[in-house]
């Protein structure tokens, strides 16, 4: 066998075997997205997101979006269960998230929750 007929059965058992791996197409999404998504205030500094369970979704991916600019600021990725939690999140800014079902190489569209802002703290109240 040459070098070339080497490389040409190489390239083709190659494309063979990442056909059978499942390589991602272009579009894979066949999951129906999340819905009912509710994301409130739970305390001074954290928002908790539901949202009702995707059949055939293996985990879900959310994100935590800052909403003057459309920016990712905390992710949860892998989650089993249909509740995510965000700690720390800074007083006067608005926040949305993003959700995602996954199962292997196929998921769903993101869903979009409302929006909450998470409000300044009260004052202090003077003392004499």
């Amino acid at each position: 066998m040459t070098a070339s007929s080497a490389a040409a059965v190489f390239v083709a058992a190659f494309s063979m075997l990442c056909g059978c791996r499942g390589i991602e197409p272009e579009s894979r999404m066949v999951l129906p997205a999340p819905q009912n998504l509710e994301l409130i205030l739970y305390d001074e500094t954290s928002l908790l997101l539901t949202w009702d369970p995707v059949e055939g979704a293996e985990h879900y991916n959310v994100y935590l979006v800052d909403a003057s600019t459309g920016n990712a600021v905390m992710t949860s990725a892998g989650l089993t269960e249909t509740l995510a939690g965000f700690d720390s999140v800074t007083a006067g800014m608005s926040y949305y998230c993003r959700v995602r079902a996954v199962a292997g190489y196929d998921y769903s569209d993101f869903a979009v929750s409302g929006t909450v802002e998470v409000p300044e703290p009260e004052p202090e109240p003077e003392t004499n």
